[in-house]
């Protein structure tokens, strides 16, 4: 069903675990939305005291399943997205000033996505820093120029076309899962761009237990998704997992090798970084083994809750 009104954009702020980042990302998507036709999507995992949040206009706040993962919150805003332009972001982000412009204003054809570099908020802890390394140091800022992307752009700092995102509704039921996506545009054709201007920051984020149940959730739910579509063979994907771990360290020692902070915090968070690999590795091959258990906790079964804000 076409939404009965169009706005310049929408923002997804997917919330999995009541982030204590919450109140400073909403405030900061919202003072980047200033001057747009916007609304702010915060789909969680648990319902919220939306007096709580009051001071931030034009929020509407949708309650998923309590074991939903971050691409099945982003599927329902998608679902429920009234922007010609839908921004995909987490509660663990912040993002700046400029923001909403400079993730939607490379939008223009062929450019069917748009992605801007992630860094580390300056009060995040260890914990903080392996998440960083092992999910976004591909989108280092100092290695993040505008201009065409030859890879992904990160879920968690990205913007699309609706109609794109429309006419490829149903391949999000078991969520978005933004690689999948993006080969699909690529195949039509379309290209992704990255924004240097639309910088988010990363953290303070999650508890080191419930990081790792969520990446051994996201590897389970990947690795059974890679082998129904015959990407990876079962057999591959449980031989190469004990691979996994070092495999990732060794690409993001050769990534922040130029800069002595980020090898720095790189090194200390080592052992904890490859924990986390680790944790997505057992995932894959469960997912290659046993499938995914998470059949229950499709978005599908999502459903609204109250709405803040001023329209």
């Amino acid at each position: 069903m076409e939404p009965e009104s169009r706005l310049d954009l929408t923002v997804v702020v997917a919330d999995v675990d009541g982030s204590p980042n919450l109140r400073a990302c909403l405030e900061a998507v919202s003072a980047s939305a200033t001057g747009l036709s916007a609304e702010i999507l915060l789909v969680g995992c648990r319902p919220w005291r939306p007096d709580s949040y009051a001071s931030v206009t034009n929020v509407r706040f949708i309650t998923a399943a309590s074991n939903a993962l971050v691409p099945e919150l982003w599927a329902e805003g998608i679902r429920q997205a009234r922007g010609n332009a839908v921004a995909l972001t987490t509660a663990h982000m912040t993002v700046g000033r400029n923001w909403a412009r400079a993730i939607t204003g490379p939008l223009v054809a062929p450019v069917a996505g748009v992605g801007g570099p992630i860094d580390l908020a300056p009060g995040a802890g260890l914990v903080d820093w392996a998440i960083y390394y092992l999910r976004y140091s591909t989108f280092l800022p100092s290695q993040w120029t505008d201009g065409p992307v030859r890879g992904d752009v990160a879920g968690d700092n990205a913007a699309y076309r609706a109609d794109d995102l429309r006419r490829h509704s149903a391949m999000f039921d078991r969520g978005f899962w933004e690689i999948e996506f993006h080969r699909r545009l690529r195949n039509e054709g379309r290209t992704l761009a990255a924004s240097s201007g639309a910088c988010a920051c990363f953290g303070p984020s999650y508890r080191l237990g419930a990081f790792l149940s969520h990446r051994f959730d996201h590897g389970r739910q990947f690795g059974a998704m890679r082998r129904e579509t015959g990407e990876r063979s079962r057999l591959a994907l449980v031989l190469g997992a004990p691979l996994v771990p070092m495999l990732f360290a060794f690409r993001v020692a050769r990534r922040v090798a130029p800069d002595r902070t980020h090898t720095r915090r790189f090194v200390a968070s080592l052992p904890l970084f490859l924990l986390m690999a680790g944790a997505w590795a057992a995932g894959e091959a469960t997912g290659a083994l046993f499938g995914d258990a998470r059949d229950a906790a499709l978005p599908g079964k999502t459903s609204s809750a109250a709405t803040a804000g001023h329209s």
